[in-house]
């Protein structure tokens, strides 16, 4: 079986962090199980953490190792682990009872911590397990990592993963030169991280310590087996300096392993791959570019850009806002308005179709009148027909049985205020004669 998925990197490294040393293992997509552990030896607390780093990068780098990506395990002296049993609760009251048990428990202020929660849902009630980590040794070993040019996924306790990584429930017990820890794993996920102090590498102090909290952990009682996992510097060491029988002093147990701290690099790659959601994060959320920039000290006149553009964008959108309001206000009005005014707009029509029935000037009669007072009353002048041409011509054609009658009705037409010019078309014969003259109007023939 391929050890990671087509989603997780082709490589990943585990890294765990001891007080005495730093352990890593190398997992490839192409390996079947991770690589030989790799051990640098340091002094975890005093040695200088940008140096540790470059160390740490040197041994990297002649193992073969060319990536960046990580997990980090850290030691449980580190850590203070506190459980809650909790009811059921919506996410926000969860949230807010889980940092009220954490004020309460830690001895300074929460900002002062970096807590990572798993849950674990038994018959016998849910409970969380919040692992708070202080800040300063974060702080040390984002240093560490920083110099050896890595980048982690993931940083957890240590024996968080190791309790996770194989069957369940599960005791995995680590003993130090000079201090040692137990982690409980119930079937649903971790319920108990605890650091011990030991003045020896015996087994004897890390069994009480367990004995009495397995009594009050209702998870995990003291008669129910459970996978025991031992974790010393070497093998011989399983055993103590009295020669204690572990099996003896954990009680009860399915399986008993013993294993040296070597392999705790590929349980935690192995918790990773299968057990990646009940791992508590001690990891902070990475802040966005943007806020980082506007934190830093340096940044004042970034902060007053990013302020002047936030107040610009506000105000467009402000001006958008009412240009909308009001359009939706004209719009609603003219859906009103809109049936009178398609009403009005056909009365309109009607009245530009009909205007000439209605107009009191009578122009069709005032033009005959013209015509007819130029006309001789003796009839030795007549018209036949009146035309109008549009837009200021009038044509008259008729018969005139005088040809000096004729000429004297031109006259009196072009002698009319309301006529600019009056041409002769036509004459023909002599008596009578056929006639045609155009009259061109000062004003329009219509109103």
């Amino acid at each position: 079986m391929s050890w990671f998925r087509s989603s997780r990197p082709s490589a990943l490294l585990g890294l765990v962090f001891e007080n005495e040393a730093v352990l890593a293992t190398l997992a490839r997509a192409d390996a079947e199980t991770p690589s030989a552990p790799l051990r640098l030896p340091c002094a975890l607390e005093s040695d200088d953490p940008a140096l540790l780093g470059r160390a740490l990068r040197r041994m990297l780098r002649v193992a073969g190792w060319k990536g960046d990506r990580c997990v980090v395990g850290l030691p449980t002296e580190w850590c203070i682990a506190l459980a809650t049993t909790v009811p059921a609760l919506s996410p926000e009251d969860l949230d807010a009872l889980l940092a009220l048990e954490a004020e309460r428990g830690l001895p300074s202020d929460l900002t002062d911590w970096v807590i990572g929660r798993c849950t674990s849902s038994e018959p016998t009630g849910n409970q969380v397990l919040q692992v708070a980590l202080g800040r300063p040794h974060l702080a040390r070993i984002e240093t560490v990592l920083r110099a050896a040019g890595l980048r982690p996924t993931l940083i957890t306790a240590t024996l968080t993963a190791a309790a996770l990584a194989g069957p369940r429930p599960a005791i995995v017990v680590h003993q130090g030169r000079s201090s040692g820890a137990f982690c409980l794993a119930a079937r649903s996920g971790v319920v108990t991280l605890r650091a011990v102090g030991t003045g020896d590498e015996s087994f004897a102090e890390l069994a009480r310590e367990l004995r009495i909290t397995r009594e009050a952990q209702p998870t995990l009682p003291p008669h129910a087996p459970a996978r025991l996992l031992l974790i010393t510097s070497s093998p011989a060491a399983a055993h103590g300096p009295r020669g204690d029988d572990p099996v003896t002093l954990f009680g009860r147990a399915d399986s008993v392993e013993v294993r040296t701290d070597d392999a705790l690099p590929g349980l935690l790659l192995t918790a990773v791959r299968n057990e990646l959601s009940s791992l508590p994060s001690l990891r902070p959320p990475t802040p966005a570019r943007w806020s980082t920039l506007l934190q830093r000290s340096g940044s004042r006149r970034l902060r007053a850009l990013a302020l002047a553009a936030a107040a610009s964008v506000a105000v467009v959108a402000a001006v958008f806002l009412w240009r909308e309001i009001q359009l939706q206000s004209l719009r609603h009005e003219w859906s009103g308005l809109r049936p009178e005014v398609q009403r009005l707009g056909e009365v309109q029509a009607r009245l530009r179709e009909f205007r000439a029935w209605d107009d009191p000037s009578l122009p069709s009669l005032s033009l005959l009148r013209l015509v007819s007072e130029a006309f001789p009353e003796s009839g030795a002048v007549t018209a036949r027909s009146v035309e109008l041409r549009p837009p200021q011509t009038l044509t008259v054609s008729g018969t005139a049985r005088e040809h000096s009658a004729l000429l004297a009705t031109v006259d009196r037409l072009r002698q009319q205020p309301s006529v600019r010019n009056v041409r002769v078309e036509q004459i023909r014969g002599q008596s009578p004669a056929q006639f045609t003259f155009a009259v061109e109007l000062n004003r329009p023939a219509s109103p």
